[in-house]
């Protein structure tokens, strides 16, 4: 459990995992090229940051903010009820669960593709009109 305040940072080439984490406060990842996150919970007023980091993240549920900036990143189960943005990617697959929040995608230049499916997306908002999205 990160109850916070103070910043817990992740920068490294070696295979980490971060599993079963209740996150109240503030995660980044730097260069984190082979990560994994599982069964994590962001709670309302904590964020994680991912910053040019390879990333597979199962069964994640994120009531905060989650900032991905550059990197390539597979999201499999979880749910969204927060907010999620993604910048200047270099490759995203998602497949969650359900998202009540936010998810905005925005790059400089022209985007790549996103493979992304949610189940249920009944009161959420998927923003692909960012800078760069045709």
């Amino acid at each position: 459990m990160n109850l916070g305040p103070g910043k817990i940072e992740f920068e490294n080439d070696a295979e980490t995992t971060v599993a079963h984490l209740e996150n109240h406060g503030e995660v980044e990842f730097h260069q984190a090229h082979q990560l994994s996150v599982m069964n994590v919970t962001n709670q309302a007023s904590a964020s994680v940051s991912f910053y040019q980091a390879t990333a597979s993240i199962y069964e994640t549920n994120n009531h905060g903010t989650i900032r991905i900036v550059g990197g390539e990143y597979i999201w499999v189960g979880g749910f969204n009820t927060g907010t999620i943005t993604v910048e200047d990617w270099t490759s995203v697959e998602a497949d969650i669960t359900a998202n009540t929040g936010t998810v905005t995608f925005s790059c400089t230049g022209t985007c790549p593709p996103v493979d992304l499916t949610c189940m249920d997306n009944s009161a959420g908002v998927v923003d692909l009109s960012g800078e760069g999205i045709s």
